[in-house]
């Protein structure tokens, strides 16, 4: 690991769970991963965890610029709060520019031709692009109304299963984690970030994902998806998706797009590292 106060460029892509950190320097790329964070959320609590994790891990470097790609970041209110949390951990940084994640996904793919491009993460979004323009898009619900196709909206499937008595004995017993199901039910309530919490619980349809009800949950899920997310453009277009729920559901995406009439889907984990090939 590189000694203090080594200059570095810094970009982050940073969604609701997890955040990813590459600090560039003349001589090499370090990345680095932390808790995630969105300015949506207001719980004072949550941001001083936040705020406590990204200091221990990432305080020890200086970047000369940073460029700041995030859930949340949809107005210049929300994006003031990230620029102060940076401010506090790195006090000798000037040059500091926040956006939303959508943009990082728009700047990693320089082709100009007509697409839909889209992130399934904790959360969603998606619009239409032509030579690198947002020419339309389907404005963001959040969790409450909206997120279709998210991890946050797969969890919650996965809740009502357990609750509905509809799901597979070994997920209801990875989800309750040894507790009583009020139990449960208070903690989901008083959990500071319920959003991350809940998309995180998707992982554990790793332990059935044969099962028939898993199954038909999942494709469910990604129906309500194309319906409400990429249906409505009313464009047959190529199709990119980034984030973590596109890369582990890749072939269910691709399935359901067939179904819908959308051949060409391509659905990638990270765009940090094409952010960087392609930007600097």
């Amino acid at each position: 690991m590189q000694s203090k106060l080594v200059p570095y460029t810094l970009i982050v892509d940073c969604g609701s769970t997890k955040s990813n950190w590459a600090f560039m320097s003349l001589e090499e790329t370090l990345y680095l991963q932390a808790r995630g964070f969105n300015p949506l959320n207001e719980n004072l609590e949550y941001r001083q965890e936040v705020l406590k994790d990204w200091k221990a891990k990432l305080s020890h470097y200086s970047p000369n610029q940073i460029f700041y790609y995030g859930a949340g970041c949809i107005n210049s209110t929300k994006n003031q709060i990230v620029k102060d949390l940076l401010h506090d951990i790195f006090p000798n940084t000037k040059n500091i520019s926040v956006k939303s994640d959508l943009n990082l996904v728009l700047e990693a793919d320089p082709s100009q031709e007509p697409k839909i491009v889209g992130i399934l993460g904790t959360g969603s979004n998606t619009c239409v692009v032509e030579n690198d323009s947002v020419i339309d898009q389907i404005p963001s619900l959040g969790f409450l109304y909206g997120d279709f196709g998210s991890g946050y909206v797969l969890g919650k499937s996965i809740i009502h299963a357990v609750f509905n008595r509809t799901c597979p004995e070994i997920l209801r017993t990875k989800v309750l984690a040894d507790q009583a199901l009020l139990a449960f039910r208070k903690f989901l309530f008083e959990h500071p970030d319920p959003k991350s919490f809940v998309a995180g619980l998707v992982v554990h349809l790793n332990a059935c994902i044969e099962e028939k009800s898993v199954q038909e949950l999942i494709d469910r899920h990604f129906e309500d998806f194309y319906k409400q997310l990429i249906v409505p453009y009313q464009r047959k277009l190529p199709i990119i998706l980034y984030g973590s729920i596109a890369h582990y559901f890749e072939k269910h995406i691709k399935e359901t797009g067939l179904k819908f009439g959308f051949p060409t889907v391509s659905c990638v984990k990270d765009p940090l590292e094409s952010w960087i090939k392609n930007r600097l």
